[in-house]
């Protein structure tokens, strides 16, 4: 019996995916993109809009709904906010995994799709989220450690990789008065503190490519102006549809000449 190394099984991962274009719902020339922004900053929204304005595009939710009912066992969101350093890591770590398997299952559902794009990402659990708990000693050392090794694991085995991210820059005022509107009772307690650490971390990560992965440094970004009222505004919404229409040719293009 011949036995495979991670990085030899790997290789014959990827072969066999080419050789079998179908092969658990993955197709070469599949797009996948990533909406990432502060909260508040109008990600959702933003994702309903692409998906009313490029039919061929999947949006893959953030999987919210699981981390408030643990397979009717209980509600990790509210147990981390009633008691953050107990359940930070767990949470974090339970974030990663449910951002694998709805992109896993999209992939899976809807092989006849063209693009794919979530609503946030795994990545920001290692690059904004669970740094930010780090840094204010929400959660220890061991623990980053820990998250980090998670994290970077699910990142270099995953199958399907981003081909570019689209931030949706806001500014920390302007995201915090979005969140008080919806009526976001959470959000809302939160102080502008917090919105200028998340917005500090978010422009590092994806603006300025600081303290990330190596595998991610060339991946392109598509920098949208969050505090353009695209929801109103139809020339505002239109000018935001086109620079994504044209982002998403543009990865296409860069795809066929590899």
């Amino acid at each position: 019996m011949k036995y495979y190394n991670s990085v030899s099984l790997k290789k014959l991962l990827f072969s066999t995916i080419l050789a079998v274009p179908m092969f658990f719902g993955y197709t070469q020339a599949q797009v996948l993109l990533m909406v990432e922004g502060i909260s508040g900053a109008g990600k959702s929204t933003l994702c309903s809009m692409i998906a009313e304005h490029i039919p061929e595009a999947h949006i893959i939710p953030e999987p919210f709904d699981r981390w408030n009912n643990i397979n009717e066992v209980g509600n990790l969101f509210e147990a981390y906010i009633k008691d953050k350093s107990r359940w930070g890591l767990t949470l974090q770590n339970y974030i990663c995994l449910t951002f694998s398997q709805a992109l896993h299952d999209a992939y899976i559902q809807h092989p006849d799709k063209e693009i794919f794009i979530t609503d946030r990402s795994y990545f920001a659990t290692l690059f904004v989220f669970g740094r930010m708990l780090f840094e204010n000693s929400t959660i220890t050392p061991i623990e980053w450690e820990i998250l980090q090794e998670h994290c970077l694991w699910f990142m270099e085995n995953a199958l399907h990789q981003p081909d570019g991210f689209i931030f949706l820059q806001t500014q920390p005022a302007t995201a915090r008065a979005r969140a008080i509107k919806r009526n976001r009772v959470l959000k809302a307690s939160l102080n502008i503190t917090y919105f200028e650490n998340l917005h500090r971390l978010y422009t590092q990560w994806l603006v300025e490519k600081k303290n990330i992965h190596q595998s991610l440094e060339q991946v392109p970004v598509l920098i949208i102006n969050g505090e353009v009222d695209f929801v109103h505004d139809d020339a505002a919404r239109q000018n935001i549809v086109t620079q994504i229409e044209h982002f998403i040719a543009q990865i296409k293009e860069i795809s066929d000449n590899l």
